[in-house]
């Protein structure tokens, strides 16, 4: 490892052994790298998690809740960010960087296949990292387990609250 440059002969020294030579700007691009997958596989759990308590949310709670619209109309859906978020690691996986990342084209790849020249052409962001996409999907992935914290919290309350009695 070297900041700048190596000795003379080293590189010849390492193709005649199993050593690879490396700077400390490569090392640092690697392991910036590295911990940035790691940060996006940390998504999958999360994502997971989400679609247990996404899923354990009845139907006509989740449209009062604000968690996807009703039929017909319009809006934001947890569903929809999970699949999303879930499309797009997938994509890395196997395609890698850069990766463009949009909600509802992320959707639709994940459900069925991606068409490459497509999602090109598709307005998104556009990751190069990462960290970069990280940012965006943790973002993504937070707003949606808040909104199930809340959720979740408003449906404790209406448990709690005792059912009107029959006058009669």
């Amino acid at each position: 490892m070297a900041e700048s440059g190596y000795q003379s002969g080293a590189l010849e020294a390492a193709r005649l052994t199993n050593t690879t030579l490396a700077s400390l700007q490569d090392l640092k691009e690697t392991l910036a790298y590295e911990v940035g997958m790691i940060k996006l596989e940390s998504l999958s759990i999360r994502c997971d998690s989400c679609r247990d308590r996404y899923w354990a949310i009845g139907k006509q709670n989740r449209i009062e809740l604000g968690l996807r619209p009703d039929v017909g109309e319009v809006g934001y859906s947890g569903w929809v960010v999970i699949q999303a978020v879930e499309g797009t690691l997938h994509q890395v996986r196997l395609r890698g960087f850069p990766v463009t990342y949009d909600r509802i084209w992320g959707a639709l790849n994940s459900i069925g296949g991606s068409n490459e020249r497509a999602s090109e052409a598709f307005a998104g962001f556009v990751s190069e990292t990462p960290a970069a996409l990280f940012d965006v999907l943790d973002a993504e992935v937070r707003e949606l387990e808040e909104l199930l914290d809340i959720s979740e919290a408003a449906l404790e309350t209406r448990a709690d609250v005792p059912a009107p009695e029959d006058p009669s």
